[in-house]
Order: structure tokens, then C-alpha cells, then sequence
């Protein structure tokens, strides 16, 4: 479990904010992408969370946890991922897809921080872990592709206001731009485009930069 991979990697996350649409651009890639590039072995791997509960529907013992707490908490899900499905599939030579990662477990974490300084412990943690539990198996960090939505059409996905998805989206746009900065990871690609062709668009053109 501890040696490191002797062969080249490459893992790819659709991440983003919740509601943002990644869960569909993530099924329609997995549907196209082994026919577009059939020189590659894929492993699509789905979420390595399962179902987290979506945290504008938190009652006050969820948001009252520590945000470290529920990193804690994710990252023993995304743990037992890496090495029971994650390092498997790149042993083998997979190109690896998931439907988010790491990213996803923070920007879950910091959903309901009470102070600044509790999201910049739970942003320190996280990055300990990603070196203790990744890069020490000489496993890189994924290629983000960061899938965004409007805030009123995420209301309408998660039968929300949109003011409440607005709190919550400018939370996590900012929790993304912190995940990043300084942190030594690959700067992420965003995908903006305001329609699920468009962001679907974009995925693929940038993905054939690495694919080709």
C-alpha cells in the first residue's frame, strides 16, 4: 500500500459546488469518452462519497459540528477509496474519472464554518491529509474540471431560495479560490458555460489536450 506507482497516472475530478450540474456532465463523459479515445484504458469510479446530504438540508447538530469534524469524516470515505479502488485502477494502467474528490470533501466540511480562522484550520488539515494519504504513495493529486451553475437554476435543482443558494455558492466559490491558492495543486479548469451542452462543450475540448 505504501510503495509508490512506478507507472505514469492521471486522474481527473468533475467537481465543483453542489447542484452545479457535475453528477450529469460526469455521466455523459463516462458515456462518450471510451468511444472517443479508445487508445485509452478508462475507470470511471463514480463518487467516492456515496450520498452526502446536501448541506442546505442540515439540521442544527449537522451544523453544529466542527468543519474539521466533518473532514474527518469524509476523508475516511475518500480513504478507503483511494486504496480499495483509486490506486488499484491506476496499478493497471486505468485513466481515472471520478464524480469529485478531495476538493468535494472540504468545500463539504466548510459548508457551515463560524469563523474564518475555523475554515482556514479545516483548509490546513485537509492539504495534511492530501500529502499524507496521496502524495507519500507518489499518487498526484487530480485534474480538476470545475462544473458551475447560476444560482437561481441550483435553487431550482435543490428546491432551495435563491437567496439561501446564493449564501451558500458565494461560500463555496470562495472556498475553491482558497483550496488553490498557495496550496502547490494544479489550477483547476473551470467550465462556465451557461447551458449543460456548453459546460459539456468545454469538458471536452480541454480534456483533449490530455487525451490525444
Amino acid at each position: 500500500m505504501g510503495e509508490a506507482l512506478s507507472r505514469p497516472q492521471r486522474v481527473f475530478s468533475i467537481s465543483g459546488p453542489r447542484g452545479a450540474g457535475r453528477t450529469a456532465l460526469y455521466q455523459e463523459l463516462e458515456s462518450m469518452l471510451p468511444e472517443r479515445y479508445p487508445m485509452h484504458a478508462f475507470a470511471f469510479l463514480g463518487n467516492p462519497f456515496g450520498t452526502l446530504e446536501h448541506p442546505q438540508y442540515w439540521g442544527a447538530r449537522r451544523r453544529g459540528l466542527l468543519s474539521s469534524s466533518r473532514l474527518f469524516e469524509s476523508w475516511a470515505q475518500l480513504n478507503e477509496f483511494v486504496g480499495r479502488r483509486l490506486r488499484p485502477a491506476l496499478e493497471a494502467g486505468k485513466t481515472v474519472f471520478t464524480d469529485g474528490f478531495g476538493l468535494d470533501a472540504y468545500l463539504h466540511a466548510i459548508a457551515h464554518c463560524s469563523t474564518d480562522d475555523e475554515c482556514e484550520e479545516t483548509s490546513s488539515l485537509h492539504h495534511h491529509f492530501v500529502t499524507a494519504r496521496l502524495k507519500t504513495q507518489s499518487i498526484s493529486p487530480p485534474i480538476y474540471l470545475l462544473a458551475f451553475d447560476e444560482a437561481e437554476v441550483i435553487a431550482q435543482r435543490t428546491h432551495r431560495s435563491v437567496d439561501e443558494t446564493t449564501i451558500l455558492l458565494e461560500h463555496e466559490t470562495d472556498g475553491i479560490r482558497r483550496y488553490f491558492d498557495g496550496t502547490g495543486q494544479k489550477p483547476p479548469h473551470f467550465l462556465v458555460g451557461r447551458s449543460t451542452k456548453g459546460r459539456r462543450e468545454e469538458a471536452l475540448k480541454i480534456l483533449k489536450q490530455y487525451l490525444l
